[in-house]
């Protein structure tokens, strides 16, 4: 079983691998050109950290509230914050989907929750349609802006489609997420207990961090692109990044990768990026992320480490 579970890790990342490669020679006529456009501007760069840090600290928060009107013990937001951190990192040289929906619920066991794994990932699943939702409504409005002509109501058809947004979700997670669990306790014969108390005020703010990790998840992809030169208007990172989103959603090689690259050069491609551009942010993307997670899971170790296993907190 074992081995064939290796198999088809060696195979998934061959077929990403392979898929990658492909894509960036597709791309660069020539690789003497492509090293010739870097210019690194580190202050860029920072700012694509901060956004990389304000994205997970929305996720992070999100999940602990999910988590808590669910029937999870009380933890530290920092042993959520942490947690994801490090799966998110070795997401990066694993299946990404495996990752977030088993590694997820083992690193939150490591650190004091008490529900099983399969809480967790029943979670996750309810973050991930929150997590397509978004992006997809950004795609249809990105679509009426740049192909049937509302560039001149961008702003404010964008605030409409937020509000609208925040209005259907707060009453349909509740249902949601009732749903989910009672499927869950059936196929896993771990019954959650009666207290699931997601109020309109819990759904409001599990909403409105799906929003703003998605606006963060903005700020650090266009901090990157800034990074290495690739500049663009914010409304053009705002229908370019959906495209590559909703791609890294599938999740069945390690970081997504060869399937995250796919989607970018569509979304970039579709914005007027040239092709050696494309190709340099795909590297970059890819290099910083993995630096990105790799720092940030170091800096949030030494708070994650105050909570003893098994402490909850108090207020």
């Amino acid at each position: 079983m074992a081995t064939k579970s290796r198999t088809r890790s060696f195979v998934r990342f061959g077929l990403g691998l392979a898929v990658f490669v492909g894509v960036l020679f597709y791309l660069v006529p020539s690789w003497a050109e492509l090293s010739g456009q870097v210019e690194v501007a580190v202050p860029f760069l920072v700012l694509g950290l901060l956004g990389a840090a304000g994205a997970h600290v929305a996720v992070a928060a999100r999940w602990k509230l999910l988590s808590e009107a669910t029937g999870g013990n009380r933890l530290r937001f920092w042993a959520y914050l942490h947690s994801l951190l490090v799966t998110r990192f070795i997401g990066q040289f694993a299946p990404s989907l495996a990752m977030d929906l088993v590694g997820r619920g083992v690193a939150l066991r490591s650190v004091g929750s008490k529900r099983g794994v399969g809480h967790a990932m029943t979670l996750v699943v309810l973050e991930r349609i929150f997590d397509l939702v978004v992006p997809a409504g950004l795609l249809l409005w990105a679509v009426a802006v740049r192909q049937f002509g509302f560039a001149d109501q961008a702003v404010p058809l964008l605030v409409g489609a937020t509000a609208l947004f925040l209005l259907l979700a707060t009453p349909g997670l509740a249902p949601l997420t009732r749903l989910a669990l009672a499927i869950y306790a059936r196929f896993k014969r771990d019954p959650i207990d009666d207290v699931v108390e997601v109020t309109p005020w819990v759904s409001f703010q599990v909403a409105l961090l799906g929003v703003a990790r998605f606006a963060a998840v903005l700020v650090q992809f266009a901090g990157i692109g800034a990074g290495v030169g690739l500049l663009l208007s914010w409304s053009d990172w705002a229908a370019a990044t959906p495209v590559a989103q909703l791609t890294a959603l599938v999740g069945i090689t390690p970081g997504g990768l060869g399937v995250v690259e796919v989607g970018w050069w569509g979304g970039l491609a579709w914005v007027g990026v040239e092709r050696p551009v494309i190709a340099l942010y795909l590297l970059a993307q890819r290099t910083a992320l993995i630096a990105f997670l790799g720092a940030l899971a170091l800096a949030t170790w030494p708070f994650a480490r105050r909570a003893p296993e098994g402490v909850v907190e108090t207020a």
